[in-house]
């Protein structure tokens, strides 16, 4: 399907099913899938050979095209749209996508979410994004089928020729640094960490508010490899990469300084694109007509409607990333959530976007502090983490007493801070094996730094549990951000130096 077909979502979710059964076909060639990923026909010899121990044979390059260990949106959509760009077959992707054949040549580049597959489902917003782009939620489930995740991939089976591209972040995680060897690309909308400097390709620049504005502006310089790439992404995957542009920008409203000018020019050139196709479809009469550039021939009506559709997606992207009431503590950790390590201490911030005070908050609905307090204690033992933030961020609809509030279009934008650190030295872990932890750190001074109100983050304590006894399973701090414009964006670079500061390098 090319760029001027109708504009199907059925034939939209033919064409990512065949990109993404050929992707996983060609892993299972090379002998790199576990079994149960294997798709339905049979893999060749070569694959054969490799699961059963033989070294898998050299072939053409593969690269896969890796998001962040957060799985948003954004990190999603943009590790699928860039290795779309990236693999020469992606315009022809084969027609047997129901049957889960490869299309002709297999694919030269592939993504993978960077979680487990179970826990995809904890992604409410990328699920309703997928099911507005494929018709349905049983067409989205069909698309993410064949999707690749972390569990699906044998990586020590991986041979030689395949190579890494990172988009969302640029340094691997923790769990992964043996891969870093492999690392030739990055495509980055974070703080420069300063790794893999002599990648041939590393863009990384934090004047932009999505990862996928900067894969949509590859898109539109042609920066594709070989001649089968269309000088446009298709309609579907154009309107993902606007889904995942929206949600990290805001809407592109430049108040919440999270847009910058490529974000606006990447949404409109992604318009262009989804408009073209749906003027090219004799049964679509839902949208503006466009004239063949992918401009509307009325500007105003075209500016309309884009602003229309725009808050629109907005919105419900928004009430999907907010319906959270199904999922337990644990696992509303676990949606969106990052680990980093500096002078051998480990950290990791959970975003929640619910907010924790009140009737209607978090901490109602879950049995109080004593209920997160004592979910906090294994889930940084079980992860090895020194410290561990909860970032929580909800629009409400008036403000409340303590809370910080910016003012928005449906209410008040609010941000809370939970830092939880252990009370003496971290836990030993079970006997005859290697430590969970590094050596225990003095958190004193990251604790005072945050009562003292965080710098530029303005932080007002409204709770700790200083006044239990000895007995409590970790230390907790609570407080409410005035600045609300701060994301983890920008507190783990805060955080990171608090640590830099206090802390001697280790090794």
């Amino acid at each position: 399907m090319t760029a001027a077909a109708s504009y199907s979502a059925r034939e939209a979710a033919r064409h990512a099913r065949a990109f993404l059964h050929a992707a996983r076909t060609r892993l299972a060639r090379d002998g790199v899938l576990r079994p149960h990923a294997m798709p339905a026909t049979p893999p060749p010899p070569a694959a054969a050979a490799a699961a059963a121990g033989a070294a898998s044979p050299a072939g053409p390059p593969c690269t896969l095209v890796l998001g962040n260990e957060s799985a948003d949106l954004d990190s999603i959509v943009a590790s699928l749209a860039y290795a779309a760009l990236l693999d020469p077959g992606f315009a022809g992707a084969g027609e047997d996508a129901d049957t889960g054949t490869a299309a002709p040549d297999a694919p030269s580049a592939v993504p993978v979410v960077l979680v487990p597959r179970s826990e995809f489902r904890l992604r409410t917003h990328v699920a309703w994004a997928f099911a507005r782009v494929f018709g349905s939620a049983d067409a989205a489930d069909a698309v993410v089928t064949p999707l690749l995740f972390t569990d699906d991939i044998d990586w020590a089976r991986m041979p030689p020729h395949y190579r890494i591209v990172l988009v969302d972040h640029n340094r691997l995680g923790l769990s992964w640094q043996t891969l870093s060897p492999r690392v030739i690309g990055i495509l980055d909308h974070h703080q420069d960490l300063g790794c893999h400097r002599d990648a041939p390709l590393r863009r990384i620049t934090t004047a932009c508010g999505s990862c996928s504005s900067l894969v949509a502006a590859e898109w539109s310089s042609g920066s594709g490899s070989g001649s089968g790439v269309p000088s446009r992404p298709p309609p579907w995957l154009a309107e993902l990469l606007l889904c995942a542009i929206l949600e990290d920008s805001s809407c592109l409203r430049p108040q919440y300084e999270r847009t910058f000018p490529v974000d606006v020019d990447a949404a409109r050139f992604l318009w262009r694109c989804r408009s073209h196709a749906i003027a090219a479809s004799a049964t679509d009469t839902s949208e503006p007509a466009a004239t063949a550039d992918g401009n509307n021939s009325n500007s105003n009506n075209d500016d309309d409607a884009r602003q229309t559709w725009f808050s629109t997606v907005w919105k419900a992207l928004q009430a999907a990333k907010y319906n959270l009431r199904g999922l337990s503590l644990p696992e509303l950790m676990a949606k969106d959530a990052k680990v980093w390590e500096v002078h051998g201490v480990r950290y990791g911030i959970s975003s929640i976007t619910w907010h924790l005070q009140g009737a209607q908050g978090l901490l109602a609905a879950h049995g109080g502090w004593p209920a997160l307090v004592a979910m906090l204690h294994p889930w940084m033992r079980d992860r090895g983490l020194d410290l561990a933030l909860i970032m929580t961020a909800q629009t409400l609809p008036a403000a409340r007493d303590g809370h910080a509030v910016e003012d928005g279009d449906d209410g008040v934008f609010c941000r809370e801070l939970v830092l939880a650190t252990w009370p003496g030295p971290s836990p030993a872990s079970p006997v005859g094996q290697p430590p969970l932890l590094p050596p225990p750190h003095d958190h004193t001074s990251l604790v005072a730094a945050f009562n003292a109100g965080g710098d530029a983050l303005q932080l007002t304590p409204f709770w700790n549990n200083d006044a239990q006894d000895g007995a409590r399973p970790c230390c907790v701090y609570a407080y409410n951000q005035a600045n609300t414009r701060c994301s983890r964006k920008q507190v783990e670079p805060y955080l990171r130096a608090q640590i830099e500061a206090n802390t001697a390098p280790t090794g």
